[in-house]
């Protein structure tokens, strides 16, 4: 199944220092294509694969001084579903053809940075997700329902730069991606009183 999203973004940044408070404004499109595609193996079984682009614009203060984020991001993987059991283990890649990163106060940012936005280049980050639930009839006692979910990200900068961001400082190929936690899990059980 092709797609095709096209969007239209307009911003408007008053300009407090200004004269008059005097706005400033912008807009653009963007065109965004993706593919996926479904194939039922059998009655409660599929597997799936796709590709889209991906994009993020800029604050208007950031006009002039960082570029947009792009990527585009692929997965395939498989699902199913059965009365009493499902899931899904899904592999994904997205390649950042320009990451963005944007300074707050939790990421250690200088009051004069607050808000600001830097690139990074282009970064790499795949991994693989799975999740899986089942449920138990207990009689007439009731209903006990374990879901399992993992995640594993591998995120790296694929460019060496010096950046203003507290939070990537002087980078090398290869470094890790910051605030990228590689390895995610839950596990939660819920008890469903029949009676």
């Amino acid at each position: 199944t092709p797609g095709v999203r096209l969007e239209r973004y307009s911003t408007v940044l008053p300009d407090l220092n200004g004269p008059d408070e005097v706005s400033i404004k912008g807009s653009d499109w963007i065109l965004l294509p993706g593919i996926g595609m479904w194939y039922t193996v059998s009655d409660h079984w599929g597997i799936l694969a796709g590709a889209h682009r991906g994009f993020s614009p800029l604050s208007l203060s950031q006009t002039g001084q960082a570029n947009p984020e792009e990527s585009i991001n692929y997965e395939a993987g498989t699902r199913w579903q059965y009365p009493d059991f499902s899931g899904e283990a899904i592999l994904f890649l997205n390649d950042y053809k320009n990451l963005v990163g944007t300074c707050t106060q939790s990421a250690g940012c200088q009051v004069e940075q607050l808000d600001q936005q830097f690139n990074a280049g282009s970064a790499l980050i795949y991994g693989a997700e799975f999740t899986a639930e089942h449920q138990w009839r207990l009689a007439s006692i009731g209903q006990l329902r374990g879901q399992l979910s993992y995640t594993y990200t591998h995120g790296r900068f694929q460019d060496a730069f010096r950046s203003g961001f507290a939070q990537w400082g002087d980078v090398e190929a290869g470094y890790a991606l910051p605030y990228v936690p590689e390895h995610q899990a839950s596990i939660k059980l819920t008890w469903r009183d029949l009676n």
